[in-house]
């Protein structure tokens, strides 16, 4: 059997094993809902049809969201953080979180990818029932997003700790942020016109023309997309970014190509995919990671199912055996441990350290790992 159909199977079983009775959990050791690991992974599952545990975990937020439209970034007990450390809590008290990672603002990556999760499940399922019972909820949620525009520039700001890689302390308006609002408000545009809501269709479309223009316009440095923009421009290359630029149409075949040539200048994706490159200074990492050894967590390590999306994105390129070696490369690191992941050092070794263990089982690789099987490899 190919290693990449053996890797297939395995991350198949994974992503199942994580559907529980109230949506999808994060892995085997933290068996947290958390919100943007959940939607990245229901790609997958939508790919195997699994219908029912993505309705599932949509529904669970969509009973968590709030009022003004804000979408829950976790459910999950309030001490979850000790099994981070291996410390076994037996109880659970499923708890809605709302704010940042250092409790000094609004957590803001779940609303975006609350509504591409929406979008992928009812254009693969063809559940428009659940599109018509749901469209003013997952119209609030794209609208709370557009709120978080504050100097009304039509990029959204956010304060540290408030997307995925919330041990970078970054600020402002940041890139992989604003890809995700671009790919939400397209998603949003074209569940509109499902349902005929032409006023919605047009609108939402116009905004994601106008955000696209203005990434393209601040962000391009002429070789990639930097990373943030606080009171100034932070030329970092982050992977997340720039890949999903790419896949979700923001850059032009041009800026494809010079990503691509970047990522392949530093070796970024040869243990598939490194979060940022050059690694951030001390100062930009929150200091609890550096104590406990784990300063590269989202600054230099490697993360499968950014690797998963770099494949997607030279296959719509054309670059049809890169994105299959940069699949088998995936392919093997899951093989070799007979589990999805969470995140490997530079050696393609799964991170160990004295206080944290890469996560078993974990749903974003697994998920990721499918959809981007069924991507390049089924179509």
């Amino acid at each position: 059997m190919d290693i990449i159909e053996k890797a297939y199977k395995i991350a198949v079983r994974d992503l199942r094993a994580n559907y529980y009775p109230d949506g999808i959990i994060t892995g085997k050791l933290r068996k947290t809902l958390w919100s943007w690991d959940s939607f990245f992974a229901s790609f997958g599952a939508n790919k195997l049809k699994d219908f029912y545990a993505v309705k599932r975990n949509l529904m669970l937020y969509l009973k968590y969201q709030r009022n003004n439209g804000m979408i829950a970034k976790r459910i999950s007990d309030p001490f979850y953080y000790l099994s981070i450390l291996r410390i076994n809590v037996k109880w659970r008290l499923n708890l809605p979180c709302y704010h940042a990672s250092y409790f000094v603002g609004k957590s803001m990556l779940q609303n975006p990818t609350f509504v591409m999760a929406c979008h992928d499940y009812i254009k693969t399922s063809r559940d428009i029932k659940f599109l018509r019972e749901n469209y003013t909820k997952i119209k609030n949620a794209i609208d709370w997003t557009a709120k978080q525009d504050k100097d009304k520039n039509v990029l959204i700001n956010e304060f540290f700790g408030a997307n995925w890689s919330e041990t970078a302390l970054k600020h402002g308006e940041i890139m992989f942020t604003n890809v995700c609002y671009y790919k939400a408000l397209v998603d949003f545009s074209a569940l509109s016109a499902m349902i005929k809501e032409k006023a919605d269709e047009k609108k939402y479309a116009d905004m994601a023309e106008k955000l696209k223009k203005e990434l393209n316009r601040k962000f391009w440095n002429k070789s990639y997309y930097i990373d943030w923009i606080d009171s100034k421009k932070q030329n970092y290359f982050s992977s997340t970014g720039n890949v999903l630029a790419i896949v979700w149409g923001i850059a032009d075949k041009k800026k494809s190509v010079k990503i691509q040539q970047f990522i392949k200048k530093n070796k970024l994706d040869k243990v598939p995919m490194m979060t940022n490159y050059p690694k951030y200074p001390f100062h930009k990492i929150f200091l609890i990671n550096s104590i406990f050894g784990m300063p590269g967590y989202h600054n230099g390590l490697s993360w499968p199912w950014i690797g998963c999306f770099d494949a997607i994105a030279k296959n719509k390129m054309g670059m049809k055996k890169q994105a299959k070696d940069e699949l088998r490369r995936i392919a093997k690191l899951i093989c070799d441990y007979d589990t999805s992941s969470e995140v490997y050092n530079e050696k393609g070794k799964r991170v160990e350290t004295l206080f944290y263990s890469s996560e078993n089982r974990f749903s974003w690789t697994a998920g990721m790992f499918v959809f981007a099987f069924h991507k390049i490899m089924r179509n």
